[in-house]
């Protein structure tokens, strides 16, 4: 067994990689955030009802929001919707799927605001963190007339308590950013990669981001509404991730601007390291969410950093942390554990299977969503969480593991050689691929807009296939196709 906690991955991938965090502290700083406008205004779209999931019959028009109707009634302020608006009115548009707040005054059209969903509508009481708080995500509005979208999960591993336990995660990943909701101003770090400035990425600077903060520690895709026993943990956890998720395209429709009729609309969904694996597991929520952009081919998919490989059962010594199972067993257990829904066009037959590359691609593609996948097939965060030390372990800069076991070159290269597997069984046709070590990349300046090796940057790639530039392809570099 490995006793090698997530600690690790909360450095490397809970924020994506623009700066390392330890994960210890409990106090929260509000960090480049002006605490100084809060206040969203008071709401006053329409009468709710029973909300979003109350199985009732939906009546645009009738004043009620019903259903699953955002809105339905008079126009309302816009300052009431977001403290990105400084004046004017709006409207429900003509489906009651949000407002349209083409008319509102911006109050600083890039500022980064601090958006929880929880206190601005009761619709939403089901997005929380594990410990109860509630669930928040980042949003920063694009450039005038931008209608390029990115919505990204966060990263930050799992708990189940047989891998990992959960009582022992981070503060950050089980609890709400300390921070009030509506609170808006810049925020440098995480600014990096594809939230980067144009210089560094010409192609998504201008689009409107959000960063969804993970802190239900279930891959994104726990369902439930009542708190679920966790070892070590009085009165246990709520694992929400799903409704997380839900509440963030919601509210973005809602308030924002994020409108499913307009046929210039291009969002990319995707996430880091566990954000990689939740989008995923979620692209069917937001297919939901965006059926004429779906349809259009107009969502689409990148995952970074997690395409899981299942490593063969009589080798346990590559089970992740303290697992007695492979990872699709393991993962099956976790669904019951969290009370989860996984991606609910996986075709496999194992529900655990679906959290792996092999199980969530194919689901993609039967939702009809354009994906693409970068990853190392050499990563030191997934070798570490399996005890395997990488083959550069100990040398400067890189990660090397206290207890973890080296295998003889054979054993790297059918490592390797499980992933190209994986690859060339499900198709996977927009592939960057890297056999060094690094576990993430889309939020990295130099490995967003620099070499991992490889004669192309990763964001040219991701333009290529966001933008319909160019055909499918496969990058390989740093020896991934070795």
């Amino acid at each position: 067994m490995h006793r090698h906690t997530w600690g690790l991955v909360v450095i490397l991938a809970a924020c994506g990689g623009p700066t390392e965090r330890d994960a210890g502290p409990t106090e929260r700083d509000a960090g480049d955030l002006d605490a100084g406008e809060q206040d969203a205004g008071t709401f006053d779209g329409g009468t709710p009802d029973a909300g979003p999931d109350d199985g009732g019959t939906s009546s645009c028009g009738d004043g009620l929001v019903t259903g699953d109707e955002l809105c339905d009634g008079p126009t309302v302020e816009c300052a009431s919707l977001s403290t990105r608006w400084s004046g004017g009115r709006a409207s429900c548009r003509s489906g009651c799927d949000g407002y349209d707040v083409t008319t509102c005054e911006s109050a600083d059209t890039r500022a980064w605001e601090l958006v929880r969903p929880a206190e601005r509508d009761p619709r939403w009481s089901d997005a929380r963190c594990n410990d109860g708080t509630g669930f928040d995500l980042l949003y920063r509005p694009g450039a005038p007339g931008s209608r390029l979208w990115v919505i990204w999960l966060q990263g930050g591993g799992f708990g189940d308590d047989v891998a990992f336990p959960t009582a022992e995660r981070a503060a950050l990943l089980t609890s709400a950013t300390a921070l009030d909701d509506g609170v808006r101003g810049p925020l440098p770090a995480i600014e990096h990669g594809i939230f980067g400035s144009a210089a560094l990425n010409p192609d998504f600077a201008d689009a409107h981001m959000v960063y969804a903060h993970y802190c239900s520690s279930d891959l994104w895709s726990g369902q439930g509404t009542e708190r679920r026993p966790v070892m070590n943990v009085d009165g246990g956890y709520y694992f929400a991730g799903r409704h997380n998720v839900r509440a963030t395209f919601e509210i973005l429709r809602q308030r924002y601007g994020l409108d499913d009729g307009d046929d210039g609309l291009r969002v990319l969904f995707g996430g880091e390291s566990a954000g990689n694996i939740g989008s995923a597991q979620t692209a069917d929520l937001a297919a939901a969410q965006l059926p004429r952009t779906t349809a259009a081919g107009r969502l689409r998919y990148l995952g970074d950093g997690a395409w899981l490989v299942d490593p063969p059962a009589d080798m346990p010594d590559l089970f992740l942390g303290d697992s007695p199972y492979a990872d699709a067993e393991l993962l099956d257990r976790a669904i019951d554990y969290w009370d989860a829904a996984p991606l609910s066009t996986c075709p496999s037959t194992l529900r655990g299977e679906c959290y792996l590359g092999r199980g969530w691609y194919p689901g993609l593609v039967s939702l009809g969503i354009p994906a693409a996948v970068a990853t190392s097939n050499m990563d030191e965060v997934v070798l570490g969480l399996r005890g395997i030390c990488t083959e550069s372990c100990g040398t400067p800069g890189r990660v090397c593991y206290d207890g973890c076991t080296s295998l003889d070159d054979g054993g790297y290269e059918d490592w390797r050689a499980s992933y190209r597997d994986d690859w060339t069984a499900e198709g996977v046709e927009w592939l960057f691929a890297w056999g060094s070590v690094e576990h993430t990349a889309a939020l990295v300046d130099d490995r967003w807009n620099g070499p991992l090796g490889s004669p192309e940057p990763l964001r040219g790639f991701v333009a290529d296939f966001f933008f319909d530039r160019t055909p499918p392809r496969q990058v390989f570099a740093n020896g991934a196709d070795r």
